[in-house]
C-alpha cells in the first residue's frame, strides 16, 4: 500500500495496525467506504473536512477510479499521472520511496503505470489550489477490459442503491444481512481457513498481518452478495474456528476498511471485499 503520511510511498505494514487507538478506527465505517466513481463525479465532489468528501450527499474517504493514463511525470518523490475515463480528466499522485523496491509486487505494478495503460486506482480525493486531485493508495493495471465496463456499471449501481436507501431505508438494516442478499457465512464447524498459524499478528511481505489476511479471505469467500457480509457473521465464523478473538477481528476489519481492502455497502456493518 502507499503511505499517505509524510513523504508517502508504499509501506510494508498497514498504517492502521501501527499503535492502538488510531484515528482511522474512530471513523464511522460508512465514511471509510470505497466508492466506485467516475472522474466527473470526483471533480464535482464537495469537500467536507480533513479527508472527507461527499458526492450527492454521500460521505466517503476512499474512491475507486478506472481510467486511461494520458501522461506520466516522474521525479524523486512522486509519480504524477494524468488520467482520463471518458467523463473527464484528473491528476493522480503516487508518492514513492526507496522502500518500494523491497516489495516486488509494488515495483511491478508501478512499472506498468505508463502512458496508454488502463489502471484501477484506489485513493482519496485532495484539493490543491482549487483543483481536485487523487492521492493514490493502490494502483493496478487492468488485465481484463471487462473491468472497465464493470466499473461503470458498479458506479451506476452504487449510486442507485444509495438513493434507494435514502428513499426507503430497510427496517432491518441493523440485523445481519439486512434481511437477505448477503450470502451465507459458515458455521463454527466449517473447515479451517488458510491463514497463518504461527504468529497471526506478524506482518508478511504483502504488508498484512495473518489476522488481516484471514479476515479479508473470509469476506472474499463468503461476502459474495451485493450487500457483502455483516460483521456479526464474520465474527461468528472466525471466532468459531478458534483462531482469532472478536477484538482482533474488529481491529482487522477497521484496518482493512481504512486501507481500501474492504468497503461498506448498505450500512456501516455490511462490508464487501474489493477482491471479490
Amino acid at each position: 500500500m502507499y503511505d499517505d503520511t509524510g513523504g508517502g510511498g508504499f509501506v510494508s505494514q498497514p498504517a492502521a495496525t501501527q499503535g492502538g487507538g488510531s484515528d482511522d478506527k474512530k471513523k464511522g465505517r460508512g465514511q471509510q467506504a470505497l466508492v466506485p466513481v467516475t472522474i466527473k463525479m470526483a471533480r464535482t465532489a464537495t469537500f467536507e473536512s480533513e479527508d472527507r468528501w461527499s458526492i450527492g450527499g454521500r460521505e466517503m474517504s476512499m474512491v475507486r477510479i478506472v481510467g486511461n493514463i494520458q501522461r506520466a511525470e516522474t521525479n524523486a518523490t512522486r509519480i504524477t499521472l494524468h488520467v482520463e475515463d471518458g467523463t473527464g480528466s484528473l491528476e493522480a499522485t503516487i508518492w514513492t520511496s526507496q522502500n518500494d523496491e523491497d516489495l516486488p509486487t509494488v515495483a511491478e505494478r508501478r512499472s506498468k503505470c505508463v502512458a496508454g495503460a488502463y489502471v484501477v486506482f484506489h485513493g482519496s480525493l485532495r484539493e490543491f489550489n482549487g483543483k481536485t486531485t487523487l492521492r493514490v493508495v493502490d494502483a493496478r493495471p487492468v488485465e481484463d477490459f471487462n473491468e472497465i465496463t464493470t466499473h461503470f456499471l458498479e458506479v451506476i449501481y452504487a449510486d442507485a442503491l444509495y438513493q434507494q436507501r435514502l428513499r426507503d431505508p430497510p427496517a432491518d438494516a441493523t440485523t445481519p444481512f439486512g434481511g437477505g442478499g448477503g450470502g451465507a457465512a459458515p458455521s463454527a464447524s466449517a473447515g479451517p481457513m488458510d491463514v497463518d498459524n504461527a504468529d497471526p499478528t506478524a506482518v508478511g511481505s504483502d504488508g498484512m498481518t495473518g489476522i488481516q489476511r484471514g479476515v479479508l479471505k473470509f469476506y472474499t469467500e463468503y461476502g459474495t452478495g451485493d450487500e457483502g457480509l455483516h460483521i456479526s457473521k464474520a465474527i461468528e465464523g472466525l471466532v468459531g474456528q478458534g483462531k482469532f478473538s472478536e477484538s482482533q477481528i474488529r481491529d482487522a476489519i477497521d484496518s482493512l476498511l481504512a486501507d481500501g481492502f474492504l468497503y461498506t455497502t448498505l450500512d456501516e456493518d455490511h462490508c464487501k471485499s474489493t477482491e471479490g
